[in-house]
């Protein structure tokens, strides 16, 4: 496959040279959805960013991204995969271990509000990690 095929599907936002790490379009989707899903755990309530709302956060995200920590790079450029799965094995829980999942998910830190600045603040590595503590995750590597 010529490299010049991905460019066709993606969106290339931001380009972080000294790591060679690249935000695309989908990574950011992945990622403002994923902190909905977090927000929802942490409220109980469903709720839906406006669409100003996404694009405002969006925005800041990639403006912001060559200056968040390395770890906040890494996880945002893995939003998209890493989001596909958590919604996969949420779809496949029960009850019980979508509650343990919760409550271990919400030991590393509530998200209350859908913000941009949640990227370099929350440790998403470790709420995705506490996931694997307490549901037998079919093809999960821990995060690092």
């Amino acid at each position: 496959m010529d490299s010049g095929a991905v460019y066709r599907y993606l969106k290339v936002l931001a380009f972080e040279e000294t790591n060679k790490l690249a935000l695309t379009d989908k990574d950011v989707e992945s990622y403002l959805d994923y902190v909905t899903f977090l927000v929802k755990l942490s409220t109980g309530k469903k709720t839906q960013p406006s669409v100003t709302q996404r694009n405002s956060h969006a925005e800041q995200i990639v403006k912001g991204f060559t200056n968040y920590p390395l770890e906040a790079k890494q996880f945002l450029c893995r939003s998209q995969v890493v989001f596909s799965y958590l919604k996969y094995v949420w779809d496949n829980a029960d009850a019980d271990e979508r509650n343990l999942a919760t409550q271990g998910i919400l030991e590393k830190g509530k998200v209350s509000a859908f913000e941009a600045a949640l990227v370099p603040a929350f440790d998403h590595v470790e709420a995705m990690n506490a996931w694997k503590n307490v549901i037998e995750l079919p093809y999960y590597y821990e995060l690092n």
